[in-house]
């Protein structure tokens, strides 16, 4: 296919998928609803410091209106602000991609689309970068042109493409620097392990789970095989890993003071997935490199991402046993730290950090390059049977990737958007209500549904697990998305919530007054 005789229909074939790639992350920007970490990111790089923003709706009920200003760029906020309201709300999330959106939105605009159109960007400039390391990495010449064809296609870089948060930067970051440890170690060269040091401090300050990809660039290294400048490549690689590192220590030292917060945001991970089981979601994770059926229960969808597990299973055996042991060797260590980090407490303790899809970006790219490089090997061998059924498989593969991005590109919301995700519906029940109260613990979640609800719909913050009190005058009372201890609050206080169909929104149906 691409690179071998049949040119003319490769390079069709190509652009095609790098058109379609392009106008999957660049269209329909503001179409999906905008879900409570997305809202957040607006927050954190508005340049409001958190206690301004949060002070309208704690005070007490007001137009869900007031707070849009909070999702737009303060005239007076610095890049000071953002790192300090970050810092306070979510430490554990380095900054790198809060301070590159906020000057983003200073030069583009703050709209939904303007802020959604930077991820789609580093999602494109991913492209060529990963081209760069397939070809550092495999022997096989076609196999770059296979790498860049899957990820103009993949679910995974498409759906995060067009969310407002981190993970199309640290998809960028994986590439990056693994390519250019590869370029380091080919060349031995001072400005190469400069670069990687750059390349090391950049996925640090983009996402806590890059000490990961560290790890493993790090096993390679030191596994790699012993001749006479493996001692040199070992301190050249240490010197460059020191200075990416202490790069990431002012952040480190931020985090470090504020970990009892950073810890307690990331509870959720520890329960288990609600919808469907764990192994299901692990499966249809690492299926979405290639089909996205998530949010699917058709039999033949699920059968396509068994499938797709099938394939992954042979192209990794298919790659250790066929390519170079540094070829293998990297692809393992790019991806097992990740899959052992978050799986092992999974299994031993529980959780859904492994079923948890963004988490397993570096393992999935690993997969990813395997996977291109078996269907170039196998598509461009001797001609006969063996080679005609890899090159329709590959064109099937292609085809299901391309139209699950078209699924999930026509949808208003999508599995991957968590909180928020049923906003439209929420929307629609509170504007039947004659004069509705929204109350909620989340802030975000009150940020995300003024994007689609009435501006003069009510809303109250509340202190986390406390209701104190109903203010009067309201038709319905409503609370969005209540924590276990808020509703055990309510309970012990005699009154009721009632989950409204499968939406996340409950009403407060009974309450007695003489009760506080």
């Amino acid at each position: 296919m691409f690179g071998t005789s049949d040119k003319p229909l490769s390079v069709m074939l190509l652009t095609v998928l790098l058109t379609l790639g392009v106008f999957f992350r660049l269209s329909h920007l503001d179409h999906k609803v905008y879900w409570h970490d997305e809202a957040q990111t607006s927050l954190h790089i508005s340049g409001y410091r958190l206690p301004v923003a949060r002070q309208p709706a704690e005070a007490g009920p007001v137009p869900i209106g007031t707070l849009d200003k909070f999702q737009h760029l303060n005239p007076q906020g610095t890049v000071f602000d953002v790192v300090q309201t970050l810092y306070a709300a979510n430490p554990h999330q380095p900054p790198l991609y809060f301070v590159l959106a906020h000057f983003w939105a200073r030069w583009c605009g703050d709209s939904v689309a303007a802020v959604r159109a930077l991820s789609a960007v580093l999602s494109i400039l991913t492209i060529p970068v990963i081209w760069w390391l397939a070809r550092e990495l495999f022997p096989c010449h076609t196999t770059p042109w296979f790498a860049v064809a899957l990820a103009a296609v993949s679910p995974l870089h498409v759906l995060y493409a067009q969310e407002a948060r981190t993970y199309s930067l640290w998809m960028l970051a994986i590439v990056v620097s693994s390519a250019t440890l590869l370029y380091a170690l080919r060349h031995q060269t001072s400005a190469a392990w400069s670069a990687y040091a750059v390349s090391l401090a950049f996925g640090l300050n983009t996402h806590l789970l890059f000490v990961l990809v560290a790890v493993g660039h790090a096993i390679y290294v030191f596994a790699a095989r012993q001749d006479s400048s493996t001692a040199t490549q070992h301190r050249a690689f240490m010197r460059a890993t020191l200075a990416g590192t202490l790069a990431f220590l002012p952040w480190l030292a931020m985090l470090a003071l504020r970990w009892h917060v950073a810890a307690a945001k990331m509870d959720w991970a520890m329960e288990p997935p609600a919808d469907h089981g764990w192994w299901r979601q692990v499966v249809l994770n690492l299926s979405l490199i290639g089909i996205d059926a998530h949010t699917r229960t058709e039999t033949p969808l699920l059968w396509l991402s068994g499938g797709m597990l099938v394939l992954i299973t042979a192209a990794l055996h298919s790659v250790i046993r066929e390519t170079p042991r540094r070829t293998w060797t990297f692809i393992l260590c790019l991806g097992t730290p990740t899959l052992l980090a978050l799986g092992a407490p999974d299994l031993l303790i529980g959780g859904r950090r492994l079923a948890t899809a963004r988490y397993l970006i570096p393992c999935l790219l690993a997969i990813q390059l395997a996977l291109a490089d078996v269907l170039a090997r196998k598509t461009s061998g001797p001609a006969g049977s063996a080679r005609a059924g890899w090159r329709a498989l590959t064109v099937l593969l292609l085809i299901v990737a391309s139209a699950s991005c078209a699924s999930s590109w026509v949808a208003r919301t999508w599995w991957h958007l968590n909180l928020g995700r049923d906003n439209l519906e929420v929307a629609q029940i509170l504007q039947q209500a004659p004069r509705p109260l929204v109350a909620s613990e989340l802030y975000g979640s009150l940020l995300s549904l003024e994007h689609v609800a009435s501006p003069d719909i009510a809303v109250l913050l509340l202190p986390w697990g406390t209701l104190d009190r109903v203010p009067p005058g309201f038709s319905d009372v409503f609370v969005l998305q209540p924590s276990v201890p808020l509703r055990d609050a309510l309970e012990h206080r005699h009154w009721r919530l009632e989950p409204i169909g499968e939406t996340s929104l409950w009403r407060l149906t009974s309450f007695e007054p003489d009760a506080h």
